[in-house]
């Protein structure tokens, strides 16, 4: 007969932990949900705002949206750590949760606009608050929007933007990227870089120099050319976005209010909700919409409804 109750070890781990001092424990749990890698997320299921590791939905020919499991063997990915470690006890869970250690201590990283702008609104204001580094793709789809609601991160230190999808910006004219104008409204940054790839296969460098610019080669010259001009562009946007405090930032709330509605979900920051009216999750849709819940499966040939993992999309701590 297997016993269900913890060992006397356990028991007297757990005891030991409680007796610390907080600020050691912060330390330790703080150590617990920092991933080694950028945290990546991807919006578990359409309009809903809770959120998967690095794994986006996907959909078939029929339109029928399907998502993996959130668990493998019982375990969600070891960037979510702490998602399962504020489950341990109501200690443990005022602390990671009451100092929002998992954001603050993680950077984070989206391979879209709008895959950050659907996170970003989601979130409470202090959760986005304590987000510190991003990095995100720079794309002409929902740019501006996305520069909009970063003005909401009130604790964002560092920004990094890959701009690799901007190629035929650097003929056309690199300062009417999209969504400019509001990347330039933002302030008190620490620190931005734009990053791209130089090396190996297709990359923004042989893009704008070979497919642009129409030279035979990329060479050691025609690189450094090509460095330097991003390098000018780089110091033009420091120079604005590090410079007074985020209260300073030139973003709209007509701005804002695009974002919000641009993203789609429901927001748990009730200064948002004020900005515009929330938008109702999937699962409460009108029935003009059952069709497409009708569609949703976290599995192959697996309904939501009848899927083990589909309650994780409602734990108490949303990701």
């Amino acid at each position: 007969m297997v016993s269900t109750t913890a060992p006397s070890g356990a028991k007297e781990t757990c005891s030991g932990f409680s007796a610390l001092a907080d600020e050691i424990k912060l330390n330790i749990l703080a150590y617990a949900c920092t991933h080694h890698e950028p945290v990546k997320p991807e919006q578990w299921l359409p309009g809903l705002n809770v959120f998967a590791h690095q794994t986006p939905w996907t959909t078939n020919r029929f339109n029928t949206v399907y998502r993996d499991s959130a668990r493998e063997n019982g375990r969600l990915p070891a960037a979510l750590a702490a998602v399962d470690l504020i489950s341990t006890n109501r200690d443990i869970n005022n602390l990671v949760d009451g100092e929002s250690l998992f954001y603050k201590h993680n950077d984070f990283k989206f391979s879209t606009m709008k895959s950050m702008l659907i996170y970003l609104v989601s979130l409470t204001a202090k959760r986005r608050n304590a987000i510190e580094t991003i990095t995100v793709t720079w794309d002409s789809v929902d740019a501006a929007s996305g520069f909009a609601i970063l003005s909401k991160c009130n604790g964002l230190r560092s920004l990094s933007l890959d701009i690799t999808l901007l190629a035929r910006k650097f003929e056309t004219g690199i300062m009417s990227a999209p969504g400019i104008d509001n990347l330039m409204s933002l302030r008190g940054l620490d620190s931005l870089k734009l990053i791209y790839g130089d090396v190996g296969g297709w990359n923004l460098v042989h893009e704008v120099i070979v497919g642009n610019r129409n030279h035979a080669q990329v060479t050691i010259e025609l690189l450094q050319e090509f460095r330097e001009e991003v390098a000018k562009f780089e110091q033009e946007i420091i120079k604005v976005v590090t410079s007074q405090t985020k209260n300073d930032s030139r973003i709209s709330d007509e701005d804002i209010k695009l974002a919000i509605e641009r993203a789609g979900v429901n927001s748990r920051d009730d200064e948002l909700q004020k900005i515009i009216k929330p938008y109702a999750l999937l699962s409460t849709n009108s029935s003009n919409n059952s069709a497409q819940t009708n569609k949703l499966s976290t599995g192959p040939g697996v309904p939501a409804e009848t899927n083990p993992w589909a309650p994780w999309t409602r734990e108490t701590y949303p990701w």
